[in-house]
C-alpha cells in the first residue's frame, strides 16, 4: 500500500512536468538571460546540434534536467547571460559554461517548486552530447529568435 506521502508526491511531480516547467522556463530566461520566448511553448522533438546539459538530482526522488540548444540560440543567451553586446564575442567554453549554468538554474528552479524546503541534492552539471545521450520523448521547446532551447525534467520511475 503507497503512502500519503508518495501518492502527494507523485502528484506533485506531474504538476511540474505537465505545468510548471512550462513557466518556469520563460521566467528563468526572461530573468537571467533577458530573453523571452517569440511563441508558445510547446512538446517537440529537442534540436540535437551539438551540446547539451544536464544536471541529475536525488533526494525525495531522483532523475535529471537536461537542456539543448541550437548554436545561434546557445551563443544569443550566453552573450545575455555575460553582458555582451556583441553575441560573436562570446567564446564556446563561455556558450558551454553558461548551457551548464542555464540547466543548474532550471533543476533548482523545478525541484524548489516541487518540495520548497530543499529535500534535493544537485550533482555539478555537466555537458552532453545531444546527439548520442538524448531521447526524443518528453521535451518542452520554447522557440526563440535565435532558434530554439529544449527543456526535459524527468524523474527516475516517473
Amino acid at each position: 500500500m503507497r503512502s500519503f506521502e508518495t501518492e502527494t508526491f507523485k502528484a506533485a511531480t506531474r504538476r511540474v512536468l505537465d505545468n510548471d516547467l512550462a513557466g518556469i522556463v520563460p521566467e528563468v530566461l526572461e530573468t537571467m538571460f533577458f530573453e523571452c520566448p517569440i511563441g508558445e511553448l510547446f512538446e517537440g522533438r529537442p534540436p540535437c546540434a551539438g551540446l547539451g546539459a544536464a544536471v541529475e538530482f536525488k533526494g525525495a526522488s531522483a532523475g535529471r534536467l537536461e537542456v539543448d540548444a541550437d548554436p545561434a540560440a546557445a551563443q544569443r543567451l550566453a552573450g545575455s547571460f555575460l553582458g555582451r553586446e556583441d553575441d560573436s564575442t562570446v567564446t564556446g567554453a563561455e556558450v558551454r559554461l553558461v548551457l551548464l549554468e542555464l540547466a543548474n538554474m532550471l533543476c533548482g528552479t523545478a525541484l524548489s517548486r516541487l518540495q520548497p524546503p530543499g529535500g534535493f541534492q544537485l550533482a555539478a552539471p555537466r555537458l552532453i552530447l545531444a546527439e548520442a545521450e538524448v531521447g526524443p520523448e518528453g521535451w518542452l521547446v520554447a522557440p526563440l529568435e535565435s532558434g530554439r532551447l529544449a527543456v526535459r525534467l524527468f524523474f527516475n520511475g516517473a
